[in-house]
């Protein structure tokens, strides 16, 4: 199933700034990259590749772009499947800490500072850790 142009210019405003022709060879393309409609999450979806592609940023893609774009990621997944795996992982995992850090940051005290204090050490390590793991897969360094 392929999203209508009006539904596509009601999520990427940005899009009525092309014609209904240029958007129809835009989701020809997507869809020819494996790329599938997810109608109840409003994004296109690639079961092989397991990555999403929101509808706000397809006004930036020209003809041949998105393909391009599609393949390098693929490159990419094929040549390190650990580090897209933690790339994932950190970008769902890294907000939670960081939330968590703040939280205990403003309200820990309440259970004594010394605790506070080796809660909010324990938290930073952790974060620190994870990043570096994270970072070491990626680049083959830590950055």
């Amino acid at each position: 199933m392929i999203p209508t142009y009006e539904e596509l210019v009601e999520l990427n405003p940005l899009l009525a700034r092309r014609t209904r022709e240029q958007v129809q060879v835009l989701l020809v393309e997507i869809e020819s990259c494996g790329y599938r409609w997810d109608p109840e999450r409003k994004v296109f979806f690639n079961e092989q590749m397991g990555v999403h592609v929101r509808t706000q940023g397809l006004d930036l893609f020209e003809p041949g772009e998105f393909a391009h774009s599609t393949s390098n990621i693929a490159r990419n997944i094929q040549e390190n499947p650990w580090g897209t795996f933690l790339r994932r992982k950190w970008s769902s995992v890294a907000p939670k800490i960081v939330y968590v850090f703040l939280v205990w940051l403003l309200l820990g005290w309440l259970f004594g500072w010394k605790i506070w204090l080796i809660v909010l050490a324990s938290l930073l390590v952790c974060l620190f850790l994870f990043y570096a793991v994270c970072s070491f897969v990626w680049h083959g360094r830590l950055m």
